[in-house]
């Protein structure tokens, strides 16, 4: 039976920690492989969603000190932290990590790994550059091109890489003309869908959601953040004077002041619900008549992924990973990146019967999750 190493940041709500427990549950059925799961951080909503069949190793005292959020750590473990973060600029961030992540690696894994993932860029994958394994993996679910500092990661880590994986072909291209030197080293492998999964928790839900159906019901979902760009949708409502329209936000973040500032700003309280962060945001998707995703760059949004899942259209900025998931489909339209381009994207897609039509094309929507299993299992 050969052994499987996870490894991610934290479970806080997100696109890439849903992708992983989707993946989670798929290798959960398999016999040949045992999967075991380590987290920098243990903290997160997503924490009792892990799969039972998943071997959670214990997350280290001194890991969360480091890699936790400030708000998450106790009197003590901020001492600690802030002595970290002064030997960081002493002796250099990248010495004073690596030589913490050789004594965590050495201490929790005392047997090797046949397969050990960083299911994220930056500290998943220094932390398994020492961790002991046959093959070593990265996966970056992110614009590389977008990253900085430790959420970009150690040239040495990657350079330790048997593979660096992709979820889009726009982030491969993008990482391969930052470094050429591991060109031959880059795959694509997307991210799994749960379907079932999806569609089930789109029919509960802890609390009713309430649409007004007189109105066009449009969701957004993910991090109140700079790279999703919410802070737009506000002046975007301006531009559809004549759309009755609901606008819900399922979401939260550091960017949550400038959204609450803008919307009081162009004058829109009526017009936008901000319903907060959702473990299960898909009642709220299911109920909507459109999605649009107004981030400025991403890798391969699973948001849209799970909107066409529930039959929900998508209309979404006109970045490279969107285009592989909507050009040429009648499911979904794109639109430039500017609030100009969201708003004639929006009212070309409520004229006439073109939603109905979206919505109809949504039916086609398809997706192999056991071809990405088993390129997974034969690594």
């Amino acid at each position: 039976m050969k052994s499987f190493l996870f490894v991610i940041n934290n479970m806080h709500i997100g696109g890439t920690r849903s992708s992983l427990l989707n993946l989670l549950k798929l290798l959960e059925r398999e016999d040949d492989i045992k999967v075991y799961l380590y987290l920098l951080s243990d903290h997160g909503k997503y924490m009792n969603m892990i799969p039972d069949g998943i071997e959670r190793i214990q997350t280290s005292w001194l890991s969360n000190c480091i890699y936790a959020k400030p708000t998450e750590l106790t009197v003590i473990q901020k001492i600690v932290r802030l002595f970290a973060k002064c030997a960081r600029k002493v002796f250099g961030d990248e010495r004073i990590i690596t030589e913490v992540n050789k004594r965590l690696t050495k201490r929790l894994f005392r047997n090797s790994f046949d397969v050990a993932i960083g299911f994220s860029e930056g500290e998943p994958v220094n932390f398994i550059a020492e961790a002991k394994a046959e093959k070593k993996y990265a996966w970056i679910h992110n614009d590389y091109s977008n990253l900085t500092g430790t959420k970009a990661g150690y040239d040495y880590a990657l350079e330790m890489m048997n593979n660096i994986f992709f979820v889009a072909e726009a982030a491969r291209k993008d990482f391969s003309d930052a470094f050429p030197q591991f060109k031959s080293k880059l795959r694509i492998i997307k991210n799994t869908i749960d379907f079932g999964g999806i569609v089930k928790k789109a029919e509960i839900s802890d609390q009713e959601v309430n649409y007004n159906l007189e109105k066009i019901n449009i969701v957004s979902v993910g991090r109140v953040s700079k790279q999703k760009a919410f802070e737009r949708i506000p002046e975007i409502i301006t531009r559809l004077s004549n759309v009755e329209l609901q606008w819900h936000i399922i979401g939260d973040g550091d960017m949550m002041l400038d959204l609450r500032n803008a919307i009081q700003a162009f004058n829109v309280e009526g017009k936008i619900v901000l319903h907060g962060s959702k473990q299960n945001p898909y009642p709220y998707v299911n109920k909507a008549d459109l999605l649009v995703v107004t981030s400025l760059y991403e890798s391969q949004p699973m948001v849209i992924l799970e909107a066409l899942t529930l039959g929900v259209p998508v209309i979404s900025t006109n970045f490279t990973s969107a285009r592989e998931l909507l050009y040429g489909n009648g499911y979904g339209m794109l639109c430039d990146n500017s609030v100009d381009g969201i708003a004639n994207a929006i009212e070309e897609c409520l004229k006439g019967n073109n939603l109905d039509r979206m919505r109809m094309a949504c039916r086609e929507f398809e997706y192999d999750n056991k071809a990405i299993v088993k390129e997974i299992i034969s690594l």
